[in-house]
């Protein structure tokens, strides 16, 4: 995981804390849908992160984009990532939020990536096991990759379950090395 992902979630989690603490855990959901939206990419990103713009600057900005459109806690966060020059991070403090509420309420998300799409029983067969090793609810989504050559990869989080042709195929490449190289 990268620096700005951990520092993203720690920031996401305080979001998390706070708007649970307020009643505003969907409110605050749609706020950094509408923050990401706008500020996530494009001339909205490049807003946040003007070198020649002052923080003043930036927030006077935001705030004229935002005002009456999402909560104070969530301007508040904001202005911080203004103030931090860490505006290039909303895209992934309002994913780690996400994430967050997901967990809050007992869900979890995973993603199967595959070749060819699977069929209904394969997909009800897989959210079911995930959910066995989850210990929640998984909401499963389906990934086409035509560069896949066989089999699927799901990502649950952090785990990530590779039974990928590829993937078997460079673990046999491997276990094919390290015996050629036993044997000399």
């Amino acid at each position: 995981m990268s620096a700005e992902n951990i520092i993203a979630e720690k920031y996401a989690r305080a979001m998390l804390f706070l708007a649970q603490e307020e009643g505003r855990l969907e409110e605050v959901l749609g706020d950094l849908d509408l923050v990401e939206d706008l500020f996530g990419r494009g001339e909205g990103r490049e807003l946040l992160v003007h070198p020649l713009l002052s923080p003043e600057q930036k927030q006077a900005a935001v705030k004229e984009l935002v005002q009456g459109k999402i909560t104070n806690l969530t301007f508040s966060l904001l202005r911080l990532l203004i103030e931090k020059h860490r505006g290039t991070l909303v895209p992934e403090i309002a994913a780690a939020y996400r994430e967050g509420l997901q967990h809050l309420r007992g869900q979890r998300s995973a993603t199967v990536t595959a070749a060819m799409p699977l069929t209904e029983e394969q997909l009800r067969h897989l959210r079911q096991t995930l959910t066995a090793l989850a210990g929640a609810e998984v909401d499963l989504k389906q990934v086409l990759d035509p560069n896949l050559r066989g089999g699927a990869r799901v990502t649950m989080g952090d785990l990530v379950l590779d039974g990928s042709l590829d993937a078997r195929l460079r673990q046999l490449r491997k276990a094919l090395q390290r015996s050629s190289s036993d044997a000399n």
